[in-house]
């Protein structure tokens, strides 16, 4: 399928399958948090439900390729990684402000899970901005879930860096797996040091899978 023409109606831009999979994800992360609160008693259906777990993940993979198709759709236009900047940004920010907002005024600055120690200055600005993934009070402190905003806010950091120095499928699979090896080589025993007198060392684990690496 050519995906070389401009683009113009909406209906043109959709893609259909990649809506069916975005779709299949949604459903299996609401499926995942409704069997936390109502076991269905049934293993083999509980088991089907916990796979939603990954539903954020594959949210994330459909998102990417989606992001592809657009920025080669729209590869004629000027000023593209600014372009794209401000059309993530405005697509993001608002509504995860305003989730700031709501649950800053349903919780206040309690503790809670994420935050065990209250909420303060740090949980709120860390996430005003997205930098709220690198530490495990901090990473879903103000907005239950907010890892996964923080996830995506950095990718698109270096998303027009990407697009625009390498065009290889063979180079991806490469760097993918080399920030893999990343990850499990030098970014979590450093964490490891630096959490090794972590006050709260039950946040560890979730903080190692949700983290950005």
């Amino acid at each position: 399928m050519s995906i070389s023409k401009p683009i113009s109606a909406e209906g043109d831009r959709r893609q259909p399958t990649l809506d069916f999979i975005r779709g299949i994800a949604i459903l299996g992360v609401v499926a995942f948090h409704v069997s936390l609160i109502f076991d269905p008693g049934v293993k083999a259906l509980t088991l089907l439900l916990s796979l939603g777990f990954q539903g954020v993940q594959l949210f994330f993979l459909i998102s990417a390729i989606t992001m592809c198709y657009m920025w080669d759709r729209r590869s004629d236009e000027g000023s593209a990684a600014l372009k794209f900047y401000i059309r993530r940004f405005f697509r993001i920010a608002p509504p995860f402000w305003l989730a700031m907002c709501g649950y800053l005024l349903l919780n206040g600055l309690n503790s809670t899970p994420w935050a065990p120690d209250g909420v303060g200055a740090r949980q709120i600005i860390t996430s005003l901005f997205f930098v709220n993934g690198f530490w495990p009070d901090t990473i879903n402190s103000v907005v239950p879930g907010g890892w996964s905003i923080a996830v995506e806010m950095t990718f698109y950091l270096f998303f027009p860096f990407l697009m625009t120095r390498f065009n290889s499928v063979g180079v991806y699979f490469i760097g993918a797996f080399l920030l893999y090896l990343a990850n499990i080589s030098i970014v979590q025993p450093i964490y490891d040091i630096l959490l090794r007198d972590f006050p709260h060392q039950d946040l560890r684990h979730e903080f190692n899978f949700f983290q950005f690496f």
